[in-house]
């Protein structure tokens, strides 16, 4: 099972008791009617006494929780007195806590046709709930009237001021929308409980996610609990989604899982181990043997005393993105990151700091297999009401870019909770709560924009063997961008497999090292272009023991045509058979230099010998004693394939080097 992607949820956020919400809102109300004008007193609007004492039934229904009388009770006071006006704020207040925004508008649209300056804070709930429903300009209109009352507290002022750049920005994004095509995915994967994207495998035909649900249990009966499962796509038809079973998972929640690219380890967040640092923590697990191992806690380094959740490994195993709402945050959770050690360990988690976190909720990041495209769901960040998707990509210095709000129609008045992309960035994946739905969250496909697309990515699969047992071996490799001569990856290969698994991107050449104490060093380039059926580029590879007569082609040398001096490419894999040789002091070897059959063989000797030469020097020049090499010339006198086509002069054209003392 082999996954691209990150996901959610967990236990996303404890909920506010509902009781204690209402009664503070009800007395916020209460407040700002007794001081408004500095000596009025808490005095109805109405004279009317059975419109009062509906009202007054009315309030203490509301505050016990009973919205379905309250509601009934106060539509009777209306009706004995249209004018009253706080019984037309508590109607409204009432209507939205029921889930009926729309009628609550309209309600207080009611209470601003009476006298919208009874009770000016009339605009700003109008403006927040129009906001929630979408209507921008409505709500902008709102919040423009109540910014204009010059006795504002400035804690209001600014919570008014942030919700109407929100306005503006989600009617400045529906006016222009992007070129992103979205579809609800099918029964198949969506239900009437909550799902949310966690992985896609690496050719695109394996969805897994989280599904929250209420399950009945013999020891306390409904119990919200979160599963994984996981759907295959056949002919482009998403599959009845199954359970995936874990043998160790009981009674304790777990979710927001995300998977290394091999399939192999699994990272995700439980809360209630008797191990857990916090409320939740973050743990790994192994594939092997076929079955899950016991999860392992990820341990202080990266886990706290609060929650901590939402993983997300990148492609290469090396950095792990999460959300704390520990301490040293900036906000109410945040985005942590935290690197892999020598060690295998973990690194204490630092905070990736304003550029990416807000005085709000950052949730679910998402760093594509590119390595340098981050998502991310925000609360704080400016957006279209709720919690929107946000991208931040490296720039040429190694930092985040401001993230960018990835618009309309990937974002909306909903909360879209988290997004991941395929390798080839050109199908993403989204959870989204919509609200007229029943099902709560779900998961839609999305063919994104070109703006919001990640850089395209391949895998490539390498398997190491010994040359002459054919097992597999447990090696190091290193994998080298050759336009910039920059490592982009290495490690070490599976001990059983013998085998790694990385993403890279598409359209450029790489070079490929593995070493291993004991055997020569082997070195391949390729270039990587998108394969049609998303499979990974496979690269098997024999390791030669040390010993005499072992030859090793340098395949990541350059020369120029018909030249002998070395194209800066070159220098890395040669300081790699600098680092060989000193590794290995006892040896010494012949550098052979090779050329194709096109030309005179007097000229070709010449060249093969000078390359020969140029890389003998170049190691002299590093250190290595002169005794230890010679050079030697063999034009084209021993081709490894045919000289007839292009591909087989260009494997001709290749330097060596062969044991001949150990």
């Amino acid at each position: 099972m082999k996954m691209n992607g990150c996901r959610l949820s967990i236990t996303s956020y404890p909920k506010e008791n509902q009781n204690v919400m209402r009664l503070l809102l009800f007395l916020t109300i209460l407040l700002s009617l007794q001081m408004q004008g500095q000596v009025r007193q808490i005095e109805l609007t109405s004279k009317s006494k059975k419109a009062i004492s509906f009202y007054k039934q009315a309030e203490n229904f509301y505050l016990n929780g009973n919205l379905e009388a309250s509601l009934m009770k106060l539509e009777k006071a209306v009706a004995q007195d249209e004018n009253f006006i706080e019984a037309w704020l508590l109607k409204a207040d009432v209507e939205h806590e029921s889930g009926l925004n729309q009628k609550a508008i309209e309600t207080y649209k009611r209470v601003i046709a009476i006298d919208g300056e009874f009770f000016p804070m009339v605009y700003y709930l109008a403006g927040n709930l129009s906001l929630e429903e979408g209507y921008y300009n409505e709500s902008i209109k709102y919040f423009e009237t109540f910014l204009l009352h010059k006795t504002l507290r400035p804690d209001i002022q600014l919570q008014a001021l942030d919700k109407l750049s929100r306005a503006k920005f989600g009617n400045e994004a529906i006016n222009n929308p992007y070129g992103d095509s979205i579809m609800l995915l099918s029964d198949s994967i969506n239900t009437s409980a909550d799902e949310y994207i966690n992985s896609i495998r690496y050719d695109n035909i394996q969805l897994l996610f989280t599904r929250r649900f209420l399950e009945d249990t013999m020891n306390r009966g409904d119990f919200l609990s979160e599963k994984f499962f996981l759907s295959n796509r056949i002919e482009n038809n998403w599959q009845k989604a199954i359970e995936l079973e874990l043998d160790w998972v009981s009674d304790n929640q777990i979710g927001a899982m995300t998977l290394s690219p091999d399939g192999n380890s699994m990272y995700f967040a439980a809360c209630g181990l008797a191990d857990g640092f916090g409320s939740c923590d973050i743990y790994m697990s192994s594939f092997v043997d076929n079955s899950w191992s016991e999860p392992m806690n990820l341990g202080a380094n990266v886990n706290s005393t609060g929650w901590d959740s939402q993983p997300c490994i990148s492609a290469d195993g090396s950095q792990l993105y999460f959300v704390s709402k520990r301490k040293g945050g900036y906000g109410g959770s945040d985005l942590w990151k935290s690197i892999r050690l020598q060690d295998g360990s973990w690194s204490e988690a630092i905070n990736p700091g304003e550029t990416l976190n807000s005085v709000g909720n950052e949730m679910a990041p998402y760093l594509h297999a590119d390595r340098k495209t981050l998502y991310f769901s925000s609360t704080g960040l400016l957006g279209m009401g709720k919690a929107d998707l946000f991208v931040s990509r490296l720039d040429s210095v190694g930092r985040w870019t401001k993230p960018r709000n990835l618009g309309y129609p990937v974002n909306t008045k909903e909360d879209e909770i988290n997004i991941l992309f395929n390798s080839d960035g050109n199908q993403a994946f989204i959870s989204r709560n919509k609200k007229e739905s029943i099902t709560g969250f779900d998961i839609y496909s999305v063919l994104p924009d070109e703006m919001n697309k990640p850089e395209a990515v391949s895998f490539v699969k390498v398997i190491v063997r010994d040359s002459a047992t054919n097992e597999f071996l447990s090696s190091g490799f290193q994998i080298i961008d050759l336009k910039t001569a920059t490592e982009f990856v290495s490690g070490q290969t599976d001990t059983k497999s013998g085998s790694f698994l990385c993403a890279l991107p598409d359209n450029n050449r790489y070079s490929l090292l593995i070493r291993k104490p004991g055997y020569c060093m082997h070195t391949e380039h390729f270039n990587l272009v998108k394969r049609a059926d998303n499979r990974p580029l496979i690269i098997e590879i024999k390791l030669l023991p040390i010993r005499v007569g072992s030859k090793i082609v340098l395949n990541n040398v350059f020369f120029g045509v018909d030249k002998s001096e070395l194209k800066s490419e070159s220098f890395s894999e040669l300081m790699q058979v600098v680092l060989f040789l000193q590794t290995n002091p006892g040896l010494s070897i012949e550098l052979e230099g090779h050329t194709d059959s096109d030309g005179d063989e007097l000229h070709n000797l010449k060249l093969s010998t000078d390359r020969a030469e140029t890389v003998r020097n170049f190691l002299t020049d590093h250190g290595i004693s002169q005794d230890r090499l010679t050079a030697k010339g063999y034009g084209s006198a021993m081709p490894v394939a045919s000289n007839k086509d292009e591909e087989g002069k260009s494997r001709n054209r290749r330097t060596a080097f062969k044991i001949i003392r150990n």
